[in-house]
């Protein structure tokens, strides 16, 4: 655990709230819709810059981002528990299978009355990352600088697809495992 978490992510949690006010996922729900029109359109050009993803020279960048990424994402938890009344206790950083991550400790919404309220806050830190691959993906299509569409495909992939793969599956006891307990009323 870092010293003090807790008091860093009260700060940031007042800061942040107004991220997931109605209007803001709203708006960020239409981002998300808009983004995935724009991958359909141009599909045949975003699958074909994925040859040069996994080349060695690529990996710090893609290790960079899925690193600010997953603190980005767990903020987005301590965030979401907050403004679900809940409260942050700590946060730090954890090795899973030799890989840091960033953890926060939202235990506290597993007293929350509502199971809406505890999936909103598992479901939080994908949504904002969809948030961030979706923007990557507008500017992505926006902009004819090689560089910058790799780049901004590198994000796409790693807050995408990577937070859907890994947090939205039930099958790992990450974000999706959360939601489905709550929707189907199983116990955790």
């Amino acid at each position: 655990p870092l010293p003090r978490s807790h008091v860093a992510m009260k700060s940031c949690s007042g800061l942040l709230n107004p991220l997931f006010s109605t209007a803001a996922i709203l708006f960020g729900t239409g981002l998300i819709a808009i983004a995935l029109c724009i991958l359909g359109l141009h599909w045949a050009d975003f699958s074909a810059s994925s040859a040069a993803l996994f080349l060695p020279n690529s990996w710090l960048g893609l290790f960079v981002a899925w690193v600010g990424l997953k603190v980005i994402h767990e903020l987005a938890h301590a965030v979401a528990c907050e403004r679900m009344g809940g409260e942050v206790s700590e946060a730090g950083i954890v090795f899973v299978l030799f890989a840091p991550l960033a953890y926060v400790d939202v235990s506290s919404c597993w007293r929350m009355n509502s199971r809406w309220s505890r999936i909103a806050v598992a479901a939080a830190g994908m949504y904002v990352e969809l948030l961030i691959a979706s923007a990557a993906l507008l500017m992505w299509s926006l902009t004819d600088s090689t560089t910058t569409k790799f780049m901004l495909y590198q994000l796409v992939v790693t807050a995408g697809l990577s937070t859907l793969v890994f947090n939205a599956n039930v099958l790992m006891r990450f974000d999706g495992y959360f939601i489905l307990a709550d929707l189907i009323d199983v116990p955790n």
